[in-house]
């Protein structure tokens, strides 16, 4: 319960911290500045949530924009398992596990629900404008992380804990 707990209250940091900074870009200055400021500043960001808390912070995807962010094997299946949840109209819950030696982590979905996520992350030429798209294409060449309608996994956060900050009771 304690990792749960704080795994949640850390994720939620993390989305805070990511959700005010990009909605302060994009007030100011449009979504294709959005584009930059996450390819300059997304994972710095997420990295400082994780190391204030002491712990390893990740946003992972089964699409990910930044390659960085590429789910392994094992956060595949969990995306997967989230996503058929979905699909059966259940929420999906966070999942706990020890997946290395002296670790244990907290995996939690990421759903889209906000209508203005799907201005970068929505279909090319219905919810993403020209101008957003070659902004996209520009900063990740990559990019997989198009394509989502509202309400479907976009991925997960991955809190890695020290399994020695649990005490067994």
């Amino acid at each position: 319960v304690a990792v749960r707990e704080r795994g949640q209250a850390i994720a939620a940091r993390a989305f805070g911290v990511l959700s005010s900074r990009l909605g302060q870009v994009i007030a100011e200055a449009g979504l294709t500045n959005a584009i930059t400021f996450c390819s300059v500043h997304g994972l710095a960001l997420t990295r400082e949530v994780g190391v204030t808390n002491e712990v390893v912070l990740r946003r992972i995807s089964h699409q990910p924009r930044n390659p960085q962010n590429q789910a392994d094997t094992n956060e595949l299946a969990l995306i997967r398992r989230f996503q058929s949840e979905l699909g059966r109209g259940t929420a999906p819950q966070p999942v706990v596990a020890e997946t290395k030696p002296g670790f244990v982590t907290y995996y939690a979905p990421i759903v889209l629900n906000q209508p203005l996520c799907l201005g970068c992350h929505g279909n090319p030429g219905t919810d993403i404008k020209p101008d957003v798209l070659a902004q996209i294409q520009q900063s990740y060449p990559a990019d997989k992380a198009t394509g989502f309608s509202l309400g479907q996994v976009r991925g997960l956060w991955s809190v890695d804990f020290k399994r020695s900050d649990f005490p067994s009771p």
